[in-house]
């Protein structure tokens, strides 16, 4: 079902949200852009892996682990099986290492996550008094998760962490929920043989929303998350997808840390679910259930009345995003507004180059502060 919101009791298009790395790293500078993930990656490997990887670089750059994980995701005909599958084990390990360094980024930012927790839930409505130090970044990003809730805009993210969850939990109502995944996926508690009562509660959170009933805006994870789990096996059509709870929300308790899955009993048998830009993604487009999430992006993305890409820089590499935000464009050219903070032009010049021609591509938003300009202008 195509989310559309409501507006005097009819209905409107929904504004598309797309967010990159970018985004992440605007809300807490402990986010790592692409080149430092790289590095943290490349430092938490034990060192025989490290080896294996770093004889990778004479022809992969060292500072982006999305081509590593390209490459060592897919089987290379000119090497042996046996080299292929030391390369997929290469590309499992280095996924539960990324779920690592961004759930430990996550919970390093600002006061600390229980400090912003009781922040939100203490503030019924804004107020005029100062805010606590440290806090305001919370304020205005908050004020973003409110305007999607109220406009039910379609939100999808290339980011592996969980910051928006998070801030969509911990902004709720307590009446209900605030953010949905679109897709059925399986509460990982169901792997225990007793599940938590307060997880039976919500034992709906992650079923597939009834969003004019439950209000919650949809997020579209295109490249998985560090909180959904599976096999780890290249071929996983058909196969169960589990999802934990985002550590620290306000949901349940704080029972599955993704930081440290391989210590957990529900997930010592799965691997993190991430999906790397990769030029051929076929194997993971088998599953039902990622392909679904592609489709529905689809579909908002051509009922769209704007589009917004925050932090996002539109590689050339990642050719099958290309294709999904310009063969999906709406009719009439609606606009595309580019939310980056660089300022040497090239990322705006490329999606000039790339949607130009079926988008009115917007470039006041550019340079340092540009995500905290653009949002107080959206939510003013």
């Amino acid at each position: 079902m195509l989310l559309l919101s409501t507006c005097g009791g009819c209905l409107v298009m929904a504004d598309v949200f797309i967010l990159g790395a970018g985004f992440s790293n605007a809300i807490s500078n402990t986010m790592p852009l692409l080149g430092e993930l790289s590095e943290k990656l490349l430092k938490g490997l034990p060192d025989t892996r490290k080896n294996e990887l770093c004889s990778l670089f004479k022809f992969i750059p060292r500072d982006n682990c999305e081509k590593w994980l390209t490459y060592l995701s897919q089987n290379q005909p000119w090497l042996s099986e046996e080299e292929n599958l030391r390369n997929y084990a290469l590309f499992l390990e280095i996924s539960r290492k990324i779920t690592e360094v961004l759930v430990q980024s996550q919970e390093a930012f600002g006061k600390g996550w229980e400090e912003v927790r009781k922040f939100f839930l203490a503030r019924g409505q804004y107020t005029p008094e100062p805010l606590p130090e440290g806090l305001e970044k919370c304020e205005l990003y908050g004020k973003l998760i409110d305007r999607w809730q109220k406009n039910m805009d379609n939100i999808i993210t290339l980011n592996y962490d969980t910051l928006v969850e998070k801030f969509a939990a911990l902004r709720r109502n307590l009446k209900g929920r605030r953010f949905t995944y679109p897709v059925k996926l399986t509460p990982l508690y169901y792997r225990e043989a007793r599940p938590p009562m307060d997880n039976i509660i919500e034992e709906n959170i992650f079923e597939t929303a009834d969003y004019l009933k439950d209000s919650a805006f949809p997020l579209y994870k295109l490249h998985g998350s560090v909180n959904w789990f599976y096999s780890g096996v290249s071929k996983f059509y058909g196969e169960t997808i589990y999802c934990s709870y985002v550590s620290g929300d306000v949901y349940g308790t704080n029972r599955y840390n993704a930081s440290t899955p391989s210590e957990v009993k529900p997930v010592l048998d799965k691997v993190p679910l991430i999906i790397p830009p990769v030029l051929e993604k076929i194997p993971h487009f088998q599953h039902e259930t990622i392909r679904t999430l592609w489709i529905l992006a689809g579909k908002a993305l051509r009922e769209a009345s704007q589009v917004f890409c925050i932090g996002y820089s539109l590689p050339k590499t990642d050719t099958t995003m290309q294709f999904l935000i310009r063969t999906n464009a709406p009719e009439g050219k609606v606009p595309l507004y580019v939310v980056n903070r660089n300022t040497c032009g090239q990322t705006v010049e490329r999606y000039h180059e790339l949607l130009g021609d079926v988008y009115d591509v917007k470039d006041d938003f550019t340079g340092a502060d540009t995500v905290e300009r653009f949002i107080a202008w959206l939510t003013s």
